[in-house]
């Protein structure tokens, strides 16, 4: 059972012995006194260690929930007239940041019809295909009765 390596004798458990010295010999019921004890010692250990790592998992999970809200209400309160479809009247409620002012003058182009654009216009006709007269049928209601309408 024992190796003898050198003048160093290795014994069953392990143990280093040395010179003449004779390995201790276990009795099979201290070796199972010794295995009971450690593997409750293990078990011991494991449950140790199962309870931070639940916590942790449980705690990411609440971390990641936490985010979600930080960054849906870091949305909702950053938001105003300039960036979304939100009426101007609530740029001014507590907690909202107003739209940033946009630069008055500084444009690039001036509004309308830009230089070297073609021209679009409805030129008169001097002679037209239709005309149609636009008078109202029936009698003036003024001349009718004398009064103003209403």
């Amino acid at each position: 059972m024992a190796e003898e390596t050198g003048a160093r004798i290795l014994c069953p458990l392990n143990r280093v012995v040395t010179g003449q010295e004779a390995p201790l010999a276990a009795s099979p019921s201290a070796e199972d006194a010794e295995n009971e004890r450690l593997r409750a010692e293990n078990g011991q250990l494991r449950a140790d260690v199962a309870e931070p790592q639940a916590d942790a998992a449980s705690l990411a999970a609440e971390n990641a929930a936490l985010k979600d809200k930080l960054a849906r209400l870091e949305r909702l309160i950053s938001r105003n007239s300039g960036n979304s479809s939100m009426a101007p009247s609530g740029d001014d409620q507590p907690g909202r940041t107003p739209p940033k002012d946009k630069p008055h003058g500084t444009r690039k182009r001036k509004p309308g019809k830009q230089p070297g654009a073609p021209g679009a216009h409805l030129a008169w006709n001097d002679d037209p295909d239709d005309t149609m007269p636009h008078f109202p049928a029936g009698a003036c209601p003024v001349r009718a009765t004398g009064r103003e309408p209403r």
